[in-house]
């Protein structure tokens, strides 16, 4: 095939411009990224913005426009998404951790995490806080983690949602939908895997004696109807479980979804 000889200056960089530039691409497929391991992957969370999210608040650093409580946000990419219009996501995998927190009027921070089974021992305060000897919080967090998926173009972006406090009902919900899920097979009935169908996630506005904020609601919308996008779901999965893919470290405890 013959190749197109045109030139294009990028600051003071010339681009050969080619017929297969993508063949060429497919080619080195992989390239540059020989020596990344699983500590060098940050999956971001979608979370939920409060009223107090920095996000929100044009004082702060933080600030962006037209973010506003309610909305889901990546705090990785910083795309907004419309709390009430939701989102389409595919669940890929599911993990379970202990996270460990500095108090808020401590100055906040996370401090690590653990498997349930590993977890230190506590005592529960008189706000209801599972506290660790050095005064620290252990939250029981829920990780989901899947794709964001784009209904018109299909175009997908990982993200994990993480469920705590509060809402750890809605993780415990969602499973519960994902588990009583039953297909026909050669065999019979069968439990198809999560990523099997999508689910459209939009927030809510909630509240309880310490206070109001919103929080996650999630309903089933349809199972897969593309190969690819199935493929890419099991993929995650794998990548998840052989511990090759975790979540960003998270900036602040409301990603768990609330503040109570």
């Amino acid at each position: 095939m013959k190749k197109s000889t045109e030139v294009a200056k990028t600051k003071g960089v010339e681009l050969a411009k080619t017929d297969d530039m993508e063949a060429m691409f497919a080619g080195d497929a992989g390239r540059g990224l020989e020596n990344v391991d699983k500590d060098c992957f940050a999956i971001p969370f979608l979370t939920i913005l409060q009223s107090g999210s920095p996000q929100c608040k044009k004082s702060d650093g933080a600030y962006i426009k037209g973010a506003e409580e309610g909305m889901l946000f990546n705090t990785v990419t910083k795309d907004l998404y419309d709390g009430t219009d939701g989102i389409l996501f595919l669940p890929c995998a599911f993990v379970r951790r202990m996270v460990e927190w500095v108090p808020k009027e401590d100055g906040g921070g996370y401090r690590g995490d653990y498997s349930p089974a590993e977890a230190p021992s506590i005592v529960r305060d008189d706000e209801g806080n599972d506290v660790l000897p050095n005064g620290h919080h252990l939250v029981d967090t829920r990780y989901h983690y899947g794709y964001i998926v784009d209904a018109s173009t299909g175009v997908t972006s990982v993200a994990v949602l993480a469920m705590a406090k509060t809402q750890l009902k809605k993780s415990k919900h969602w499973i519960t939908i994902m588990d009583a899920i039953r297909m026909d097979g050669p065999a019979g009935k069968f439990n198809p895997p999560t990523y099997s169908h999508l689910y459209k996630i939009t927030t809510v506005p909630e509240s309880n004696d310490k206070g109001s904020w919103f929080g996650w609601n999630i309903l089933m919308e349809s199972p897969v109807s593309s190969a690819s996008l199935y493929s890419t779901g099991k993929q995650l999965n794998i990548l998840v479980r052989e511990g090759k893919a975790k979540a960003a470290e998270p900036a602040s405890d409301e990603v768990g979804g609330d503040k109570f």
